[in-house]
């Protein structure tokens, strides 16, 4: 199993690179027989990377989640399966050129910082927790998307507005779906992370004394409401496309950071490493 667990750590990266590497090849010249090779590349990549988490969570004897960088190799993978939901839905594959080099990058990082040597907590491999950390993984790979698709926006009301009609604007789907694609992937996310907050309270409040003097409680929920105002302003207020774009921007900030904060601070009991 360790051996197996190596080889997928390896090649995942790998797959993930020339997937990357031929969506944005497709992105500049339109070759079908490019684009199919992207999608086959990446829809391997993802089924290999499913294989890898269960055979890691097997070596490991829990739900391999703890680190940062197992985190971020689970929202890798959730990244991938979302965005080829959205590739078939939308049948647009230009919007890989954007998606999957972040895909790659997670799982570079998280391939090079995986280690299975680590003493955890025993609270890992309860199920709860599996559970809790599976929703927010889910949650930030929705926010990820989310926040890729409102720079998009944001980037085609700009090529409007200064009548720059180059290579961007043509790829890109119309500002209709750039919209629906980007409240989508933040209500996915906002649901994710609603179902993962309410699996954690109810873990936390029998588990730990004072768990809502954690830091990271405290950002999340901020970061909650955010997301939960962004939902409110575009489906309630109508904000503009652009308003929303931008405010969905700042609660990925506050979401980086939350993160940033909870494996920085010694007070944070999400501290999972001894």
């Amino acid at each position: 199993m360790i051996l197996l667990s190596q080889i997928l750590q390896t090649t995942l990266p790998v797959l993930y690179g020339i997937a990357a590497l031929f969506y944005l090849i497709y992105f500049f010249t339109k070759r079908i027989g490019v684009s199919r090779g992207a999608t086959s590349f990446l829809s391997g990549g993802t089924v290999l990377h499913a294989t890898y988490t269960i055979a890691l969570g097997v070596l490991l004897g829990r739900h391999p989640m703890a680190t940062i960088f197992e985190f971020l190799s689970f929202v890798a993978m959730t990244m991938a399966i979302i965005y080829l939901f959205l590739e078939t839905y939308y049948k647009n594959k230009f919007i890989g050129a954007f998606v999957v080099p972040a895909v790659f990058v997670l799982q570079f990082i998280a391939s090079i910082g995986v280690d299975v040597s680590s003493t955890l907590v025993p609270m890992l491999r309860e199920v709860k927790f599996a559970l809790h950390a599976s929703m927010f993984a889910s949650a930030y790979a929705a926010y990820f998307l989310g926040v890729l698709f409102a720079v998009m926006l944001l980037m085609f009301e700009r090529s409007l507005k200064q009548k720059n009609y180059g290579i961007i604007f043509e790829q890109l789907p119309s500002l209709s779906i750039l919209v629906k694609m980007t409240i989508s992937t933040t209500v996915i996310g906002f649901i994710f992370m609603t179902v993962g907050l309410g699996i954690g309270a109810h873990t936390a409040a029998s588990a730990v004394q004072g768990f809502h003097m954690d830091p990271k409680i405290g950002f999340t929920v901020l970061v909650w409401l955010v997301y939960a105002f962004v939902i409110f302003a575009h489906f309630f207020l109508r904000w503009s496309d652009r308003r929303t774009a931008i405010l969905n921007l700042l609660g990925f900030v506050l979401l980086a950071l939350s993160t940033v904060i909870s494996h920085a601070s010694i007070s944070s009991w999400h501290q999972f490493v001894r």
